[in-house]
């Protein structure tokens, strides 16, 4: 008992210098892409000042890249870490999606941490996008917490057990459990005001890394060895 008691002291003095970028609308205002990059010909999605939003999936590489789904009109909100979209109007597979279809895509969960991310979660797979307008001034909108060079690293560390699909821009991870409603991004890379433990890294200072088997707060996958979705060679296009 005595050694738990330890343990969780530990890690709660790990989390407590921790820091995350919190979600508020101006950092929102962007376009986020797979790629680190706008109107690459991935998966990105952007959110405008009117509310309004345009998004496209697209998932794997070369000969077996598909657009799942594109959104032409829709708008957003957030709430607690998460951005949700109605979607008004889309195409799936070809065809005119229903309401009930669209609502497959809403929701994007928010990363605060390393860089920071919007995890696409869809139809049981989740894609991780990076913020493509940056800035390294903690005065501006657009601030991520001066990580942005994790947008192009190997790899993007999902939260809970599953495994990767695919590859490069156009890789995505499918959770063990595609119906678990437990969390998608760990507490550790969500500050305080988005449900998370960690300090607002909003005014600069170290941002805390996104996951890892490391992560003193439980990020970072439980089952794969962390190969990459959102980031090295493109795949092919």
């Amino acid at each position: 008992m005595g050694c738990g008691t330890s343990k969780a002291k530990e890690k709660r003095k790990a989390t407590e210098k921790r820091k995350a970028i919190p979600l508020v609308r101006a950092r929102l205002l962007n376009t986020w892409s797979s790629s680190g990059e706008k109107d690459g010909g991935w998966t990105q999605i952007t959110f405008q000042e009117d509310n309004t939003c345009t998004g496209r999936i697209v998932t794997g590489n070369g000969e077996g890249k598909v657009t799942l789904f594109d959104g032409d009109a829709g708008t957003w909100t957030t709430a607690g870490g998460r951005v949700v979209v109605t979607w008004s109007k889309a195409v799936g597979n070809g065809k005119d999606l229903s309401e009930e279809e669209r609502s497959r895509f809403s929701t994007l969960h928010w990363n605060g941490a390393g860089g920071c991310a919007l995890i696409w979660c869809f139809e049981g797979k989740r894609q991780a996008l990076f913020p493509t307008n940056r800035s390294e001034s903690v005065e501006d909108d657009h601030y991520y917490g001066g990580c942005d060079s994790y947008c192009y690293g190997p790899a993007y560390a999902y939260y809970g057990s599953g495994v990767y699909s695919d590859f490069g821009y156009g890789g995505y991870w499918e959770p063990t459990d595609p119906h678990d409603s437990g969390p998608v991004v760990s507490g550790g890379d969500l500050c305080v005001a988005d449900g998370g433990y960690c300090g607002d890294g909003s005014q600069g200072g170290e941002c805390a890394p996104i996951g890892g088997p490391d992560d003193p707060a439980g990020g970072g996958s439980e089952g794969d060895d962390g190969g990459g979705v959102g980031g090295g060679d493109d795949g092919g296009g």
